[in-house]
């Protein structure tokens, strides 16, 4: 039988066939078409869509990034700074310009539902989220296909993908046209160990031409973390940490001759001289750049000396400092009195609590994980819960709720078996509503949890482990209760930019109680006396905790037991991390 219908879709066939337009459609149709290659020669192509606020240095990063034919970027904006956004926009003008049909998006399993939601609600993005039950369920229709092929767009984990050698040996299979990994400081790496997570990150970076890493906290692990996290992007320039380490004792200098380009002073003999060293191949640009009118001579000679020299283009980091714009941070340190009775049995117990928090001494089993003892009532009182009751660091908290009202707090701490604990002593001796968030919790479970905080008339507390110190965004919240202090500055500045972020439009209000003669108090001194860090965001947090880190904790130790009852060596330490902080002030400033 003969077809009624000829399918003709070359132009030749239908004009052979007498399929003719008018001249006035062609013409529609040839606007159409140049003017969405206006459109898509536009720089705003990929973004206008984009529900977000266009700030300057997001864009300048997107700028930069996307001007690369193929970026392979570390984003390493301090906290609060929207480096998710940047990542998004990024992705976004990626897969409009055609540059990328296949992503992969790499998150802690804590983030992963925020993530989607982020990504869909800011980019009109729509990622699958893939773990161990869609991968079996996809497999099950056909065990010869590879699962991670089933969708262009994935967002998934990497400790999923870690777990099983097959899901990993797919992931790699699969084909990507661009990988974005967040929390990248996970990723730990030394020249004698590499950790699963780090090797699976390396096979998909080699195969995958376009690599964005996000961590805001880029040396957390040392500068041999750092190191790996670069090696990641660029192997073939960062293959030798020593080499690596010897470079950066140059990098102050490199950016004192960036400066100087950039600033509109004459360049003294003394810059040319240096600038000649470092770029000696650019001897013509640098005789031309005492006649450089416009300035133009100038941006080239910083674009070599960009590209040659420090992490070049492929580290971009924003200070909160050069930015802007952020609210205050107003610190309240609340003294407590020590309890009169067991004086002793709780200074211990705090001295204990202590060690658990730097690391000294394994965390307790959380309460709902501990076997009941036989006999007891199921609504039975734990020892630990009566306790916690009695301590005065408890009534300051139930006050402080109190007084607050209808204030929500965010309250953090180092682990899950105090953030059970608390809960507990709560539901004893307050009537606030509260809600909890640790890695005990399911991710929906967690997640529920902080939209029911997030709610106006939902809790008025949220208590969190130290894993709700990473990637979450409370703003709404203007109160941060510390009810310990992480010795990592690092980490207390995660801690900080829960609410300190952008988005923030009150005063971020922190709250930290402090007992005389304990640990806890010389830490919180340390704190707030040399680093000024429950008021300021300081940038050299990383670099004074590896020079102090250790004497800090061993003199907190010391003042906990009576050692220091003088307070001369703490004071000193105090004094030498105040002078250090205020030289490296000046030097980053």
């Amino acid at each position: 039988q003969l077809d009624d219908v000829q399918a003709a879709s070359a132009a030749d066939e239908r004009l052979t066939a007498g399929r003719t337009d008018t001249s006035v459609r062609f013409a529609i149709r040839c606007e159409a078409l140049a003017r969405r290659a206006q459109a898509r020669s536009a720089p705003s192509w990929g973004i206008n869509s984009a529900r977000i606020s266009l700030l300057p240095h997001q864009l300048a990063v997107v700028e930069a990034a996307i001007a690369q034919p193929q970026p392979r970027v570390l984003l390493a904006d301090e906290v609060g700074l929207g480096k998710t956004i940047e990542a998004g926009l990024i992705l976004s003008k990626m897969i409009a310009s055609g540059r990328a049909q296949r992503v992969l998006v790499l998150v802690p399993e804590a983030l992963m539902y925020q993530w989607f939601v982020e990504l869909l609600r800011r980019f009109n993005l729509r990622f699958s989220i893939f773990d161990a039950e869609r991968a079996d369920s996809i497999e099950q229709s056909d065990d010869s296909k590879n699962p991670f092929q089933d969708d262009q767009f994935i967002l998934t984990d990497l400790g999923f993908l870690t777990g099983s050698s097959k899901r990993a040996r797919q992931i790699v299979e699969a084909g990507w046209d661009l990988m974005v990994v967040d929390e990248a400081h996970h990723l730990a790496w030394s020249p004698e160990d590499t950790s699963p997570e780090y090797a699976l990150a390396e096979q998909l970076a080699l195969q995958c031409p376009s690599v964005v890493l996000l961590t805001a906290t880029p040396e957390q692990l040392g500068r041999s973390g750092h190191f790996a996290r670069l090696r990641l992007l660029d192997p073939a320039r960062y293959n030798d940490l020593a080499h690596f380490e010897k470079e950066a004792q140059s990098y102050h200098a490199i950016s004192r001759l960036g400066e100087a380009l950039l600033s509109d002073d004459k360049l003294d003999a003394k810059t040319l001289k240096n600038l000649r060293s470092v770029l000696s191949d650019e001897e013509a640009l640098l005789d031309m750049v005492k006649a450089d009118a416009d300035g133009k001579t100038r941006q080239r000679l910083l674009g070599a000396l960009i590209d040659r020299h420090g992490t070049g283009r492929v580290m971009y980091r924003n200070r909160r400092a050069s930015v802007g714009g952020f609210p205050n941070r107003v610190a309240h340190l609340h003294t407590l009195h020590l309890p009169h009775e067991d004086q002793e049995e709780y200074l211990a117990s705090l001295r204990q609590e202590f060690e658990t928090d730097v690391g000294l001494r394994a965390p307790p089993v959380p309460l709902t994980l501990q076997p009941a003892a036989e006999g007891d009532a199921a609504d039975a009182v734990q020892p630990a819960v009566l306790a916690l009751t009695r301590d005065p660091r408890l009534h300051w908290l139930t006050e402080l709720i109190e007084r607050l009202a209808p204030a929500k707090l965010l309250l953090i701490c180092r682990t899950r078996a105090k953030v059970e604990l608390l809960e507990a002593a709560l539901r004893l001796k307050s009537g606030a509503r509260v809600a909890r968030f640790h890695e005990g919790l399911s991710l929906a479970q967690r997640d529920r949890n902080a939209a029911y905080f997030a709610q106006e008339d939902g809790a008025r507390v949220l208590l969190c482990s130290e894993i709700g110190s990473e990637g979450r965004n409370f703003q709404f919240a203007h109160h941060l209760v510390l009810w310990d202090i992480p010795a990592d500055p690092d980490l207390l500045e995660q801690r900080i930019g829960r609410l300190d972020r952008i988005g923030q439009t009150a005063d971020v209000e922190l709250h930290h109680a402090v007992l005389p003669g304990t640990a806890q108090e010389a830490l919180a001194r340390w704190y707030a006396e040399a680093l000024d860090a429950l008021r300021t965001s300081p940038a050299d947090g990383r670099e004074l905790y590896q020079r102090f880190g250790a004497r800090v904790i061993e003199l907190a130790l010391a003042h906990a037991d009576g050692e220091d009852t003088a307070g001369a060596p703490l004071s000193q330490l105090i004094a030498e991390t105040r002078s250090a902080h205020e030289t490296l002030s000046r030097t980053i400033a």
